[in-house]
């Protein structure tokens, strides 16, 4: 049955499952067939719930791309422990929104609220994408060639966390030829999605990439005006 991961997902009722249809529906959609085939054989031979989680980031891969980011970003460990702090409370948010499905009660309200938090930070903590990129590039699901994979890797400051050294340049470097720099890299990122014909874990990570030129580029922008005692951003456009 997993073998039609749509047939188990709704399918009215399965001899055999009795979990109701809109748990198994968020099964699927929160781990995959595979993941929920995984943590049926884990249930069956008793292992405890509390103990899934971390045999399935085992089986996965996930923890050891964690060991990996925590080996070569280690110098970012407040980074990489949000990470994990956000994981475990999505986690336990996926849990309560399967058990009120499994069960038929109503989520509470405060879930949505605190998910939307959680995807706030997401989305306004600018290193948190990187890792996202990263953790794709270090599980195999990155389509790149090698330049653009070393590319990745220093934009995302393995080689350096300076602008100058995230851009492959002299710390020397002029500023306003950073700036060109950056902004040519992040279109050519931005666009190669649509250029290359990418699939989607490359096309979203190309995406990623480019908005990381352009997080740079604007701070170079800022240090530049500042430098010149600049207040009008429209002047340096």
């Amino acid at each position: 049955m997993l073998g039609d991961a749509n047939r188990f997902a709704r399918a009215g009722q399965i001899a055999g499952v009795p979990l109701a249809r809109e748990a198994r529906a968020t099964l699927i959609a929160e781990i995959g067939a595979w993941g929920t085939m995984k943590a049926a054989l884990y249930r069956r031979d008793r292992v405890a719930a509390e103990e899934l989680p971390q045999l399935m980031q085992q089986d996965s891969g996930v923890a050891e791309v964690r060991r990996t980011l925590v080996e070569h970003f280690g110098n970012r460990s407040a980074v990489l422990k949000l990470d994990q702090a956000l994981r475990d409370i999505s986690g336990h948010i996926s849990r309560l929104r399967r058990d009120a499905a499994s069960s038929g009660s109503t989520v509470p309200a405060v879930v949505g609220i605190v998910a939307g938090i959680i995807e706030r930070i997401r989305l306004e903590e600018t290193e948190m994408p990187e890792f996202a990129v990263l953790e794709a590039f270090y599980q195999g699901r990155l389509d790149l060639g090698p330049q653009e994979v070393a590319e990745i890797l220093r934009v995302s400051g393995e080689q350096g966390r300076s602008v100058a050294a995230r851009l492959g340049m002299p710390d020397k470097t002029p500023l306003p030829e950073l700036i060109a720099l950056a902004d040519a890299r992040a279109s050519a990122w931005m666009n190669g999605g649509e250029v290359f014909g990418l699939d989607g874990a490359t096309a979203a990570a190309a995406r990623q990439v480019g908005l990381s030129y352009g997080r740079i580029s604007e701070r170079i922008k800022t240090a530049l005006r500042l430098l010149r005692w600049d207040d009008d951003p429209e002047e340096q456009g």
